[in-house]
Formats: C-alpha cells, structure tokens, sequence
C-alpha cells in the first residue's frame, strides 16, 4: 500500500509540473484528430491498463500529459483506458488514470460509468479505491441503473456493501 501511495504521489508531483492539471479542455486534442504518436500513446495505455507494469504506465501518462492528450479517449470499442483498468480489476492502473485526468464521472454510449464496468465484472478492489475519489454514485445508465442497483440486480452483495457505504467508510 506504501508503494501505491508513493507512485501516486509522483504522478500527481509530475503531472503537476508537466502543466497536466492546468490544461484548458479547449486544447487537449480531438479524438478526431489523431496523430499516429497519439493513437500509439493511447494504444499503450491501454494495453499497461491491465498490465501491473507501473513505471511504464507513468511513463506513458507523463507522455499523454506532454502531449496534452486527454485520457477520457476511447478506443473503436467505446472504452477508455479507465475502464478497461477496471474490467480487469486494477486498482492502482485506475486509480492513477483518475489522478492523471480521466474523469470518473464520464459514460459511454450506455451511459455505463466506470463505477457500472466494474460492477459488470465484480472489480471489488477497483469499485474500493474508486469510491476514494468521491464518484457521483447517483448517476444512472440508459436502463435507468444507478451502479448500486446494477449490483443489486446482478445479486452481487459485495459490490453492493462498497458501494452502499458511507464515504467515511471506504
């Protein structure tokens, strides 16, 4: 857990530094407009999002940040690099994807957010070290599901009970 808190301090010093956190929306790049450097980036953080190889996945994220690269880019599948940590149950990769940028909050085409993924494939350790970041745990997808009730409807009691909790619990 030292290790983890370490890393996250890094990151959160570099990125800091890099300008990351100082970046009008306005100029971070359009997934439209692609370079083969960029679409290269994103393809790495995305295969490092299940990869428990941390020193490459802040390496890769300062380059992102050097390039002012915006992390909530999804790929041809609708997902990003957030949510493809968490349906493979890394909770360092996701929670440094959220400390560099990504926003925690955001859907995709179902209105699934990444609390909703990590229900879908029962990522406890992800849904417990993304509740530190203070999710909107009201916010619903396009069947009308919060990730508490996807949880509930989904018979899952243990992602039930993390997301259910007070925050001072978590």
């Amino acid at each position: 857990m030292k290790k983890f808190f370490l890393l996250l301090a890094i990151v959160l010093i570099v990125l800091g530094f890099g300008g990351w956190f100082f970046v009008p929306a306005t100029m971070l790049r359009s997934p439209h407009s692609l370079d083969h450097g960029a679409e290269a980036i994103y393809e790495k953080l995305e295969q490092l999002a299940f990869n428990k190889a941390l020193t490459d996945l802040y390496d890769e994220l300062q380059m992102a940040a050097d390039q002012h690269l915006s992390l909530d880019h999804r790929n041809k599948a609708g997902m990003r690099a957030l949510d493809i940590a968490a349906s493979n149950d890394q909770q360092i990769a996701a929670a440094a994807f959220v400390v560099a940028g990504a926003n925690i909050n955001d859907a995709d085409a179902n209105g699934d957010t990444v609390l909703h993924i990590a229900v879908r494939h029962h990522a406890l350790h992800v849904l417990k070290e993304l509740r530190r970041f203070m999710p909107d745990l009201t916010r619903r997808n396009k069947a009308g599901l919060t990730a508490l009730d996807l949880a509930r409807q989904l018979n899952d009691d243990a992602a039930a009970a993390i997301l259910a909790a007070p925050f001072s619990q978590t």
